[in-house]
Formats: structure tokens, C-alpha cells, sequence
């Protein structure tokens, strides 16, 4: 199956203005992406989640000329479309490093949260979560209950 074409050839500064609002897949930050593609046909298509400096979110969508997407489309969403798309395309631990970590407590209640943390320390995490298969989000409420919260 061919691999969709380098951004080089389509797309190579996807800008668009919706509504008033400028998007950029140049100046906007790539969070995510997910890849489709049909083995039987030669049909593909990808869906990239951007966020705009102003933290705004759209989707840069592609695909081959059979596909969902036969020609480069620019979809604003909002912050609840953004993370319905990640629950539905990302892993658990993708959706979390864009959006935050979902805790649970005992009693089934979460509270969503959101912070930036050195790459290094991500990294780290990253690492003792695939080693053990255990969530990024667990890894920290128990270093943070072992610190006594």
C-alpha cells in the first residue's frame, strides 16, 4: 500500500481562515496523529490534532482520493470535541500528555488536571509506565500519596 505522500507535496502549509479565526498547521503545535489505512485498497487517510498558540485545537486532515478526507481539510474543535477525538483515537497515555491526567478516587469521582513537566522527568515516567503497565497518572498520585496527600 502506498504511504501517504510527504507533507512536501500536499498540504505543505495547510492555512486556512474559519469564521474569522487564522489556522496554521505551521505555527500550530502537532499534538497527535492518527493513521487509517485499508490493507484490501489503497484507500488511507490521517487525522492531526493541532493546538494554537492561543490553545485552541483543530484537526489537519488527508487522505488518499477514495478516502474520507480526498482533499486536505482544516477542522476546528473545540477543548470537549478535542478530547472525544483523543478518547477515540489516542491510548490512554497519549490522551493524558496532550490533555492531563484523569484521577479516580475511591469512590469513583475525578478531578481532570493539567501541567506542564520537564521532558526529562515525562521521559522517566514514560519509561516506568511501559516497564511496570502502569499509567503515567498513577505513577504520580502515588508518589504523591507516599509524600503524604
Amino acid at each position: 500500500m502506498p504511504a501517504p505522500p510527504p507533507r512536501g507535496q500536499r498540504g505543505v502549509n495547510m492555512h486556512k481562515v474559519i469564521n474569522g479565526k487564522r489556522y496554521n498547521t505551521d505555527t500550530a503545535s502537532k499534538m497527535a496523529m492518527y493513521d487509517q489505512r485499508y490493507e484490501n485498497r489503497n484507500t488511507w487517510f490521517q487525522e492531526i490534532l493541532y493546538r494554537k498558540k492561543t490553545g485552541e485545537y483543530f484537526l489537519y486532515c488527508r487522505g488518499s482520493n477514495d478516502s474520507t478526507y480526498p482533499e486536505d481539510e482544516i477542522i476546528p474543535k473545540s477543548i470537549t470535541s478535542s478530547k472525544a477525538w483523543a478518547e477515540k483515537r489516542l491510548t490512554g497515555d497519549e490522551y493524558e500528555a496532550i490533555f492531563g491526567g484523569i484521577v479516580e478516587d475511591e469512590n469513583g469521582d475525578k478531578q481532570q488536571y493539567s501541567f506542564w513537566l520537564p521532558l526529562k522527568i515525562y521521559d522517566n515516567l514514560k519509561e516506568i509506565s511501559e516497564n511496570s503497565n502502569t499509567s503515567i497518572s498513577s505513577l504520580i498520585i502515588s508518589a504523591l500519596r507516599k509524600a503524604g496527600y
